[in-house]
């Protein structure tokens, strides 16, 4: 949704994003499986390039790998950790100067379509061409 969000935006409104797609691969068997299939879609329906990551790549270890290590407790505190500083190396790599992450895309859609729909008469606006700029990793 994101990327499909930040494209029209761009294109309608001028931003002069140079978009692209970060995806990051913890290494846990049969977990990013799904979303790595819908980011290479993501892609090719959006002709964004993408850049796929793995923690092995960047730390030397998956994440099924520090499990067989550590055991199986406390395990989201190295992913948690791990995952948002691939997130920032992966974007200084591509030489980014900003991260969409999509968090609070939720939020963002309902703002979208209330305006969109015309239920709502004050939502917060969208920058103007020439506010926004640069190339924004998603």
């Amino acid at each position: 949704m994101l990327a499909h969000m930040m494209t029209a935006l761009n294109a309608r409104h001028g931003y002069g994003l140079d978009l692209f797609l970060l995806s990051i691969d913890e290494g846990i068997a049969g977990y990013r499986d799904d979303s790595l299939e819908t980011v290479k879609r993501n892609e090719a329906q959006y002709g964004l390039p993408l850049t796929v990551l793995s923690y092995k790549q960047l730390y030397g270890w998956s994440m099924d790998e520090i499990v067989r290590a550590i055991g199986p407790r406390n395990n989201c505190t190295f992913c948690g950790v791990f995952r948002r500083q691939a997130l920032d190396r992966g974007a200084a790599l591509m030489q980014a100067d900003k991260l969409a992450t999509g968090a609070r895309i939720w939020c963002f859609r309902t703002a979208w379509e209330a305006k969109r729909s015309g239920a709502a008469r004050t939502m917060p606006r969208f920058a103007k061409a020439g506010e926004v700029a640069g190339r924004l990793c998603m």
